[in-house]
């Protein structure tokens, strides 16, 4: 056991011994009554308890042995010639010899290890369209282990280790993190930000251990080529924005006082949208101007707003619900004061009080030279000279489709069903396209949906193209759902919707009127409604869609739409309405 000695120089005493004393300043034994040492002359008797400067241990026997000295922690020496080494030396200053150090290069492996097993268990869950964004500006919980892995690593001592940790570290730093041309997640960013710390971090160790080596060269190298890259892309940023800010002054100087840009991903995106809206009201006038109602009306029909989830988004699509009803008013007014329209009728006046529709000299003829087999002024699917082919996929298919030509564009009605009874489908999509005889194509569109729901139908209008002479094959194809758009409805803002439907449908003249019935526990910010006019074979021959909002929980709204062109409507329709 080990003893201490006192202030005063005495050491423990067992009881068969006499006390021995050492100098508590230099450890020299002293002599019985000395009053001073011998060696270094300082006092040591009548002297106040001090901090013990010396450790003295007993033998096993309990009687007082020689003072020992007791060494902690170890001396590194050279294996090779047995020089004392000092702290980070990876060659001996006397022979040379080069050290390697194998547990450092398993500790770089090993760490290599854990990270790729922390990505292996990433969750691979499908999310919805909102899901993406809002994982695109947090950090997830696999990355966040990632970061704690990279910062709490301790970097080794030996120069090869150093390299190699360094070629990891390099090669992880993400330059996208500095360029506003490429967008990243904040989990990219994060991780990418804890690769770069612990860079300089291993840089600056590997520099105070053996910087004036020519070793260092090649570490140094990949330092200055990775911190180069950096500052490389940092300065595409700085000149990106000095860019931006002199195309300001001069926006401004030159009088336009428009003001330039919006602030973050969401902003630039409810700019993007206002943008391909008001191209559509241009295309509505256009078509106004042209006297070509039909067309106007089934463009100002596409004028939703569909934005992020944010204040600014809500005022923006409140904007164009009014801006849409608006322009229905304009056209209705324009349609009612156009030549050969009777303001009290609305119907059509033959100059010749012929009782019979005109025809139109540009409207698609069949190959007998005739308008068609035409009911209410169309061409549609009741017309079994045009072969129509339909292909669905894995998940969706056409469970019905209908089509008439109007003037000289070509229009649907397709009802497209979610055949898995497990995920619903976000974002359909489906392509028409017509071919004549010698089949070329005469036109091709692609229209997208919202959202069907697992074992549910969605049916939807669609103003086509225009035409330049009566189609002999059309085709229409629904794509295969990505990935991404197969989620489970508990991922949806809903994870259960009931069908709605139209209710006290009235069809007088060139109107359709009803209210809209939502029987699912929770209000409808917005809804399409679309109306399937048949005839008596029940073969689709007209429709129509427009839009609805606010319904409540159990309750209706009503809805009131025009479809002008086609004499009194057939008195047989669907009404059926979606979340949109």
């Amino acid at each position: 056991m080990a003893a201490f000695t006192s202030g005063n120089g005495a050491s423990k005493q067992h009881p068969n011994d006499k006390k021995v004393m050492f100098c508590p300043y230099c450890g020299t034994k002293l002599d019985d009554g000395a009053r001073f040492c011998k060696n270094c002359g300082e006092a040591v008797s009548d002297t106040a308890e001090q901090t013990p400067k010396v450790q003295q241990t007993e033998s096993p026997d309990g009687n007082p042995s020689e003072r020992k000295t007791v060494y902690e922690g170890y001396i590194h020496k050279c294996p090779n010639c047995g020089e004392v080494l000092d702290s980070f030396a990876v060659n001996c200053p006397t022979c040379g010899y080069e050290f390697r150090g194998v547990k450092g290069a398993i500790s770089v492996r090993e760490f290599a290890k854990k990270l790729e097993e922390i990505e292996s268990k990433r969750p691979t869950s499908r999310f919805g369209f909102k899901k993406v964004l809002e994982n695109q500006n947090t950090v997830n919980e696999t990355d966040m282990k990632k970061i704690s892995l990279i910062r709490s690593f301790v970097i080794p001592n030996t120069k090869e280790d150093m390299l190699e940790f360094l070629i990891l570290a390099s090669s992880n730093i993400n330059l996208q993190r500095y360029n506003d041309f490429d967008t990243i997640s904040e989990s990219e960013k994060a991780v990418s930000d804890a690769w770069q710390a612990k860079f300089e971090q291993a840089y600056e160790k590997a520099k105070l251990s053996f910087g004036d080596t020519p070793e260092f060269e090649k570490i140094h190298a990949i330092y200055k080529k990775k911190t180069g890259e950096v500052e490389k892309s940092k300065k595409k940023r700085v000149y990106f924005w000095i860019g931006f800010v002199g195309f300001f002054i001069i926006f401004i100087v030159g009088g336009f006082g428009i003001l330039f840009g919006m602030a973050g991903s969401e902003s630039r995106e409810i700019a993007a949208e206002n943008e391909r809206l008001e191209a559509i009201v241009q295309e509505v006038y256009d078509a106004l101007e042209n006297e070509n109602f039909v067309l106007a009306r089934a463009k100002a029909a596409t004028l939703v707003f569909s934005g992020p989830d944010n204040d600014e988004a809500e005022i923006a699509a409140e904007k164009w619900n009014t801006t849409r009803n608006d322009l229905y008013k304009t056209i209705e007014a324009a349609e009612n004061n156009a030549p050969g329209i009777s303001s009290n009728t609305s119907e059509p006046v033959n100059d010749d009080n012929d009782s019979s529709k005109p025809v139109n000299e540009n409207e698609p003829v069949n190959d007998s030279g005739n308008s068609g087999n035409k009911e209410y002024g169309v061409i549609s699917s009741a017309d079994d000279s045009v072969e129509v082919t339909i292909q669905g996929n894995d998940y969706l298919d056409v469970k019905e489709f209908g089509w008439f030509i109007s003037g000289d564009y070509l229009e649907s009605i397709i009802t497209i069903t979610n055949k898995d009874s497990e995920n619903a489908i976000e974002f359909p999509t489906y392509r028409i396209t017509a071919y004549d005889e010698s089949d070329k194509v005469l036109g091709t569109a692609e229209q997208v949906l919202s959202v069907i729901y697992p074992k549910q139908d969605f049916s939807s209008y669609s103003l086509c193209f225009e035409l330049t002479e009566k189609p002999s094959r059309i085709a229409v194809s629904v794509f295969t759902p990505d990935d991404y758009n197969i989620v489970s409805p508990t991922m949806l803002e809903h994870s259960g919707h009931k069908q709605m439907v139209g209710k006290n449908i009235s069809i007088s003249g060139e109107s359709v009127t009803g209210e809209i019935y939502n029987p699912n526990d929770y209000d409808v910010d917005s809804a399409l409604v679309t109306i399937i006019f048949r005839n008596d074979k029940d073969e689709i021959i007209l429709g129509a869609l427009t839009f609805v909002d606010q319904i409540p929980a159990g309750g209706s709204v009503p809805f009131d739409v025009a479809v002008y062109g086609h004499g009194s409507l057939p008195q047989r329709c669907d009404v059926l309405a979606y979340l949109w």
